[in-house]
């Protein structure tokens, strides 16, 4: 048989294989998001769809707190899962109003920002069209005239739109003062005067103009001397006026056909009349619901559920005061009116309002008011015996709903809105049985009485494991936490997201796929104060692991509380808690270890008030601390406070013990900077406590070291001067309050972004001038360095060495990628892989740029040196452009980005984003590529393949070569 036949058959099927290696890019499929539309507000119901309207909280980093923003939604009525979602613009901070179009329910319209009609897709959320009435007061009300004109009603002025093209046809000028309201299904307006009058007003579009020409009409409400309106709302045909002598006055309202006249017949019904209790009044009217049906308010607290149908007015049912009556839908189908009650057990009841409450069914067990707080509202859906529970944590639960006693209701499905608000994370890994515990033995190594121990303590717990694992138990201390990864999206070791929201929640999510593994919410959380924060105390390799969430909390006293949670972030089960009676001025973790691996939170309060040396509280405190600890921390911890109404910075340091019971601690301050009272403090940056530093100078192109001047206690202050838009960048060593340098920027913007990595400061600023969003980066090297020096100290330098011995360069580069919102430094494990910074731009993408671009030390094309390129210094260029394959969040985007975490993973050359704003968006990068692993779409069978092929080759080419050998000798 010839070779050369089965060597060509060979070659082919190799080829075939290693083609079979080449993919298509696996774009998103190591990220998830999650999409969140807010708290609800509107519901809309639909056959197998909601659609929502709700509000957001948006955080604004230049006033420091929340403004509103709002959005639209279309939501699986079955599921929940979000089909389509538009943001209102974030500048439209008010929402007025919502409306189906009734002869075309596939779309509808919205007013926002009090001038702003937009006329809305609802089968895929398509803007048609939006137009801006120009208008010195509020739009407020919008109708629809017929299927071709749209009214939409302002404080001066009424305004007919086109519905197909939103063009404005025409307007008429109205009395602002009058506050008029529009009947439904009328041509009229209507408003009460001053003598307790309501005045109708005819106004039509006819003939591509503004009719007023119908006659006018005017009905008294006969009110009594003392008499005084309370409240007032439209009906279908009917208007409703309460008044403070407990009367309910109905105007009964019929339109001639051709629109020329109005009849207007008015009842007054007596609240006594209706029902037989006395001592109650009226405060007002609340709600107007489908049928006619609206509700009363009364001086009690409860609601007086009434009905006008046929000229008569009759009570349906009495909601008590603890009950929650059900919001209006925006459907004008007919619907089942829900209420709902909080009980002091913490359970939360649901009931037909129509039954009067007679047969109140708990909700399941999964709702109540210790995990979701009370109830907030409810909305009814057209479907019979379904609702959505909206609670106190912001969650909306989609409810099935049976009178029966023996079918108590079932939960559909819950969305946790408050993940649209997030104030702080932490990212934790999950424990590992075996890596864990061999980990752990490394890192205590030193710690052990000698090697013999140790090396006992590793053979026994491998013993334990393999009995373990024959005898089919586990010995995995994270038993308890279950999480699903029957996903595309598998890591090889997924973490813990911890996340604190503005609603009070605090969520454990798993990283591989976002899944929350538990909730915790704390019901007496201020959100005016929104102060939130998480320290790892314990880590998981010494399970249980223990995570403090700090939190402020409302007080009935003038003076600030707060909490300090001490919980298992594994599970969310709270061990301790700690009551804090004093504003909290400082919190962070200390690099001390208890004997029971518990690294100590320090927390700085303003006690006693006011005085310039705060106390520091030290958790937890024991007598191991008092007699073992304390030592490392006195004259040693320092810390800095930031006033920004004063614009000033100030060190301190904890001096000595104030009470050794309860870990009590004096600090007296070191050292004060002052900006001047002119000036604002906009942002200060500090070192990654995360970050590891694997080198610790630069080989330059001559193979000379370069030492990096690496210190973990400077800080960057980034201060304006408004009146001359001059941004101010200063070092300072926060332990000695050297200022080790300035750097300025002339007509720069009050946002600046800061990110510390190494020995370099990087900075985004705005340029007001040239309209350019700029990156500048300060690096900062040694000239002399003590290389048998094992440890630094700020105390031990002054400013004229620091001054003398530092070489400190600047550069400042163009970012055309858009407005910068935010940034960070990716983390790695052990600090190999290359440095990258991400760029969270105000559109909601994130870019890693490698710090190698975001170089000081980059040269300019004519002072390049050929040392500089055998370094691999890339040559200085003004702009940083990249394509946008860059962005780690591919298609994605997260709207009203506010921050970004980074964590490393096992893998050293992988890193975990986190990122949040309206959106919780996760995903996994790779700053230098995976080279520790092959990737997810690796190509085993071509691997294997491959091999087979070399290895037949390897024998056939060995065989060819000895029978050539053969024929050769036989020569």
């Amino acid at each position: 048989m010839s070779t050369t036949p089965t060597l060509l058959v060979l070659f082919i099927g190799l080829i075939v294989g290693c083609c079979l290696g080449i993919y298509e890019e696996e774009v998103g499929l190591r990220d998830w998001s999650i999409r969140n539309i807010g708290q609800l507000e509107s519901v809309f119901d639909y056959d197998q769809d909601l659609l929502v309207q709700s509000k957001l909280l948006v955080y604004n980093q230049n006033t420091n707190n929340y403004t509103n923003s709002f959005s639209l939604a279309l939501l699986d009525k079955n599921t929940g899962i979000t089909k389509w979602r538009q943001l209102i613009p974030v500048q439209e901070d008010t929402f007025e109003q919502i409306l189906i179009n009734d002869l075309d329910k596939d779309y509808f319209i919205t007013i926002s920002n009090g001038n702003i009609i937009r006329y809305w897709s609802r089968v895929n959320g398509e803007l048609i069209w939006n137009q801006v009435i120009v208008s010195t007061n509020q739009c407020y009300q919008a109708s629809f005239v017929n299927i071709d004109t749209l009214r939409v009603l302002c404080l001066d002025s009424v305004v007919f739109l086109s519905i197909k093209r939103g063009t404005i046809l025409s307007s008429a000028n109205i009395d602002s003062e009058k506050n008029y309201q529009s009947i439904p299904n009328t041509f009229y307006l209507y408003y009460r005067d001053t003598d307790n009058n309501v005045q109708f007003l005819p106004i039509n579009y006819q003939n591509s103009k503004v009719d007023t020409s119908k006659s006018k009409h005017s009905v008294s409400l006969d009110l009594a001397a003392g008499d005084q309106v309370t409240g007032h709302l439209a009906l279908e045909g009917a208007i409703v006026y309460t008044s403070s002598a407990n009367n309910i006055h109905v105007l009964d309202i019929q339109e001639e056909k051709n629109g020329n006249a109005l009849n207007v017949e008015k009842q007054t019904i007596a609240l006594f009349s209706l029902i037989k209790e006395q001592g109650i009044s009226i405060v007002g009217v609340d709600s107007v619901y489908p049928d006619n049906r609206f509700t009363v308010v009364l001086s009690n607290k409860s609601k007086l559920l009434l009905e006008y149908t046929n000229r008569r007015l009759s009570v349906i049912t009495m909601i008590e005061q603890h009950y929650v009556m059900v919001r209006p839908s925006l459907s004008g189908q007919q619907q089942q009116l829900f209420i709902g009650s909080n009980k002091s057990d913490g359970k939360i009841e649901l009931a037909l309002a129509t039954e009067s409450a007679k047969n109140p069914q708990p909700l399941p067990m999964g709702i109540n008011t210790t995990v979701n707080g009370d109830i907030e509202s409810i909305f009814s859906t057209d479907k019979q015996g379904y609702c959505l529970v909206v609670t106190n944590d912001w969650a909306i639960h989609m409810i099935q709903y049976s009178s029966r006693a023996d079918e108590p209701p079932i939960l559909l499905w819950t969305r946790e809105e408050s993940l649209s608000s997030v104030l702080a994370s932490e990212i934790i890994d999950f424990p590992l049985p075996e890596l864990a515990k061999l980990e752990e033995f490394e890192y205590e190594f030193n710690s052990t009485q000698g090697f013999i121990q140790h090396f006992t303590r590793r053979i026994t717990t491998q013993i334990q494991d393999l009995v373990s694992l024959f005898m089919g138990s586990s010995t995995d201390a994270n038993k308890d936490v279950i999480i699903n990864q029957d996903n595309g999206n598998k890591q090889r070791t997924p973490k813990m997201i911890l996340l604190t929201t503005l609603a009070g929640k605090v969520f454990g999510l798993s990283s591989d796929k976002g899944t929350i593994v538990w909730s915790r919410y704390y019901s007496d959380f201020d959100r005016s104060r929104a102060e939130s924060k998480i320290f790892i105390t314990k880590k998981t390799l010494y399970y249980p692991p223990e995570a403090a969430i700090v939190i402020s909390t409302t007080s009935k006293s003038s003076s600030t509380k707060s909490v300090v949670s001490f919980i298992n972030p594994l599970n969310g089960k709270e061990s301790s808690n700690k009551i804090i009676n004093h504003n909290i001025l400082h919190a962070s973790i200390l690099p001390i270890v208890d004997d029971h691996h518990h690294q100590l939170l320090m927390i700085a309060v303003d006690y006693p008030p006011n005085q310039p040396s705060p106390m520091v509280q030290v958790y937890p405190w024991n007598e191991y601390i008092r007699h073992h600890s304390f030592a490392s921390m006195k004259n040693i911890v320092n810390y800095y406070l930031v006033n920004h109404t004063a614009a000033t910075v100030q060190g301190y340091r904890i001096d000595s013990m104030a009470n050794g019971l309860k870990g009590q601690l004096k600090s007296d301050p070191t050292w004060k900077i002052s900006f001047g009272a002119n000036h604002q403090i906009l942002a200060v940056g500090s070192s990654n406590a995360h970050e590891i530093i694997q080198s610790p100078a630069v080989i330059l192109g001559n193979r000379n070291l370069l030492p990096k001047y690496v210190n973990r206690n400077v800080i960057s202050i980034a201060s304006l001067d408004p009146k001359l838009s001059l941004l101010t960048i200063t070092l300072v060593d926060a332990v000695s309050g050297i200022t080790i340098k300035s750097f300025t920027h002339a007509h720069s913007a009050a946002k600046v972004s800061i990110v510390h990595t190494e020995n370099s400061v990087v900075y985004a600023h705005y340029d007001l001038t040239s309209h350019k969003q700029h990156i500048s980066v300060i690096d900062m090297f040694e000239k002399t360095v003590e290389w048998t020096q094992d440890t630094y100290s700020s105390l031990s330098t002054s400013k004229q060495d620091i001054a003398a011995n530092l070489i400190i360069k600047h550069k400042t580069f163009d970012f055309v990628q858009g407005l910068i919102k935010t940034m960070r430094l990716a983390i790695t494990t052990k600090g190999i892989t290359s440095k990258n910074v991400l760029v969270g731009t105000v559109s909601g993408q994130i870019l890693p740029i490698d710090k190698k671009w975001i170089n000081a030390r980059r040269p300019t094309p004519e002072e390049a040196l050929p040392t500089d390129q055998e370094e691999g210094l890339i040559p200085y260029g003004p702009r940083l452009a990249f394509p946008p394959f860059f962005y780690i969040t591919f298609n994605t985007t997260i709207p009203a980005l506010r921050s970004i975490e980074t964590q490393g993973t096992d893998l050293e050359s992988t890193s975990i984003v986190l990122a949040y704003g309206v959106d919780v968006f996760c995903t996994l990068i790779a700053p230098s590529l995976p080279y520790d692993i092959l990737s997810d779409s690796f190509n085993h069978i071509a691997l294997i393949i491959t091999s087979i092929v070399l290895l037949i080759l390897t024998f056939i080419s060995k065989n060819w070569k000895d029978s050539l050998a053969l024929k050769k000798k036989w020569k």
